[in-house]
């Protein structure tokens, strides 16, 4: 996540998941490949170090996969076999820092992708 002061000061193998900017007060859904992810506020991802924070815990060869700003009540989880499972954002916790709980499980592969939206139909 965007909690770094620079990318001169990332470690050397760090990769960026994605960037944004600070704005203050948002959501985010963070999800690993095994498909376990949480929601984490946007404050809560700030560090004062050089080395930023780690938010989203993870068992080695694993990484952070995804991060996406909450837009709505509605959690799409895509796995790499393309399938795609809808369900409640009230389903899932609001931690500061952990590894989250299951959004779906996979039996080959893993988790590709994960949005939020909202539910409500647009005339």
């Amino acid at each position: 996540m965007a909690s770094r002061c620079g990318c001169r000061d990332m470690e050397q193998e760090s990769d960026l998941v994605a960037v944004f900017p600070f704005v203050g007060g948002r959501k985010f859904l963070v999800a690993s490949p095994p498909g376990q992810g949480f929601v984490v506020v946007e404050d809560e991802c700030l560090a004062n170090t050089r080395k930023g924070k780690q938010v989203l815990n993870v068992k080695m060869p694993d990484e952070a996969r995804a991060i996406a700003p909450i837009e709505g009540e509605l959690v799409a989880a895509i796995g790499e076999n393309r399938k795609m499972l809808i369900f409640g954002l009230d389903q899932l916790p609001e931690m500061g820092r952990g590894s989250g709980v299951r959004l779906q499980r996979y039996k080959d592969g893993g988790l590709s992708d994960v949005k939020t939206f909202k539910g409500g139909m647009t005339a």
